[in-house]
């Protein structure tokens, strides 16, 4: 099929789609203080490797995204940073658990 396409172009676009944790966001529920905590969400949105993703699924036919809403320029981007991820939770005092 390839040998036929002579005139096609490929290009990278945003997924519609997203990698998500279920959250319980309706108030009281009983993550509501530890998703209040700014270093909680970041450390989680670290440790996606969204380029992988990219990579691995897509063949790089597409662009990370961090969101509900596909976008290429995300304003709440935190890239995969598992070391990060896991030194603002020690500065916070988690550790790492025998199964991670």
């Amino acid at each position: 099929m390839r040998t036929r396409l002579t005139h096609g172009t490929a290009v990278s676009e945003p997924l519609f789609g997203y990698f998500y944790m279920p959250v319980n966001f309706v108030a009281n529920a009983p993550d509501e203080a530890l998703l209040s905590q700014l270093y909680f969400r970041q450390a989680r949105l670290s440790s996606i490797n969204q380029p992988g993703i990219v990579q691995a699924v897509y063949h790089g036919n597409a662009n990370p995204t961090y969101g509900p809403a596909p976008t290429v320029h995300d304003a709440y981007f935190y890239p995969y940073d598992p070391a990060k991820g896991k030194k603002l939770m020690e500065e916070h005092g988690w550790t790492m658990g025998p199964n991670g």
